[in-house]
């Protein structure tokens, strides 16, 4: 939903287009990246298309464009975008390989209903109303918007499953990593070899955030 000050922003936006046509700037972009698909939908053909995929490398000059700012609403479209060979290193391109100022919303568009997952703390579905002989059926009969919450983190109480590390699945990794590098448990027999990338990782992450 749009909010007062998303409305004064598109605003001030579009001022400046029309005053400034040299130094435009984009409310929204959308990046067609692929046109791979594992649905086949009658109203829409680009599953029928050759497939093709747009490169890491062009989406992140496409980014770098003075027209696109931090305000800027992206949306990864297809095809269906996460079948792109290269699908999570764009979507890291989202938060500059940092983890300043990130927010994760993803949301499914289903034949069903719109499932919406927000920042990894909740997953909700809202259904469709009903067709009947291909006429919706909110035309014809009064609908109520019904959302239904199939998880949600628990900010309240105070325990491990309701940690964010926890509940999105990082503690395992975190846990394995710590006790490798003290020499605990079972990680005793792992290489540390196998932690490269994760060192590296670590380095590239200290420098975005402390830079020399």
């Amino acid at each position: 939903m749009y909010n007062t000050s998303d409305y004064l922003r598109n605003g001030v936006l579009y001022l400046n287009n029309i005053i400034r046509p040299h130094h435009k700037r984009l409310g929204t972009l959308m990046i067609y990246s692929t046109t791979k698909c594992q649905s086949r939908c009658k109203h829409c053909s680009i599953w029928q298309k050759p497939e093709e995929h747009l490169s890491l490398g062009k989406i992140r000059e496409i980014m770098a464009s003075r027209c696109v700012t931090r305000h800027t609403v992206v949306g990864l479209e297809g095809g269906e975008f996460l079948l792109h060979p290269e699908a999570q290193a764009i979507m890291e391109l989202s938060t500059g390989y940092s983890w300043a100022n990130a927010h994760e919303s993803m949301t499914l568009n289903t034949n069903k209903g719109i499932y919406t997952w927000e920042q990894m703390d909740s997953l909700t579905f809202q259904r469709k109303p009903q067709r009947v002989c291909g006429i919706p059926m909110e035309k014809v009969f009064a609908h109520r918007n019904v959302t239904t919450e199939l998880f949600g983190r628990n900010h309240f109480l105070p325990l491990a499953q309701n940690n964010q590390i926890v509940a999105q699945g990082y503690y395992g990794a975190i846990k394995g990593f710590v006790d490798a590098v003290e020499g605990r448990g079972d990680a005793r027999a792992q290489s540390l070899e196998t932690y490269a990338d994760t060192y590296s990782l670590i380095d590239s992450i200290r420098a975005s955030v402390w830079p020399q």
